[in-house]
């Protein structure tokens, strides 16, 4: 049972619960605006930018379903990013005066959320860890391994959440580079891909090298 849907909330936070749609483009939040909601990611996919300046930003890393959005802001009162869909997206919103109050008194569902920023803590350390490794297949590699079983018989096939451009932002990589890293490891007899399909092979090394 999905504990965050809303007939099965506690009524008192179930009967706030609203959902939200965004095309293509579609801004969810703006970077110091303010964090009056919390929000659950359904469907679709967000985008995390961080704005330096009226000329650059960067990407702080994609939001896939299931996963609450820059969930930091549940306990701050602006936000630090803007959320932008990538693509037709659904979002749950959960108003933190009835979410927070909520969460304090009823532990099966805090823990549940705990548990979910848990993964997704884990999940965005690995990706920023990655930008630490110098050479871009190596990177790649590393990701790769971590989206597969602990071990590769024989072969596994990956189909990839995200367009190649989404996963490149993830590792610091630009669109180009990251072609040139799947082109090297897939001449190094590693992978084989289509499309968004992507099969490891059992020699398919676990280190840089």
């Amino acid at each position: 049972m999905n504990i965050f849907q809303p007939g099965t909330l506690p009524p008192e936070l179930g009967a706030m619960v609203t959902t939200r749609s965004l095309m293509v483009d579609q801004t969810l939040f703006h970077q110091g605006g303010t964090t009056a909601d919390g929000f659950l990611l359904m469907g679709g996919r967000l985008k995390l930018v961080r704005y330096i300046d009226e000329n650059h930003s960067f990407t702080l890393g994609m939001v896939k379903p299931g996963e609450w959005v820059a969930p930091w802001a549940l306990f701050e009162t602006q936000h630090r990013c803007s959320a932008i869909a990538t693509k037709p997206t659904q979002v749950q919103v959960y108003p933190k005066f009835s979410l927070l109050p909520t969460l304090r008194t009823h532990g099966a569902l805090a823990i549940a959320v705990m548990e979910q920023l848990a993964v997704q803590l884990h999940t965005l350390s690995f990706q920023h860890g990655l930008r630490d490794v110098r050479a871009a297949h190596d990177r790649l590699r590393y990701y790769l391994v971590n989206l597969s079983p602990p071990e590769i018989t024989g072969s596994t096939v990956i189909e990839l959440e995200y367009p190649f451009k989404d996963i490149a932002a993830d590792l610091g990589l630009t669109p180009e580079t990251l072609s040139r890293a799947l082109s090297r490891l897939e001449s190094m007899g590693n992978i084989t891909r289509s499309r968004n399909v992507i099969t490891l092979y059992s020699s398919f090394p676990t280190a840089a090298g």
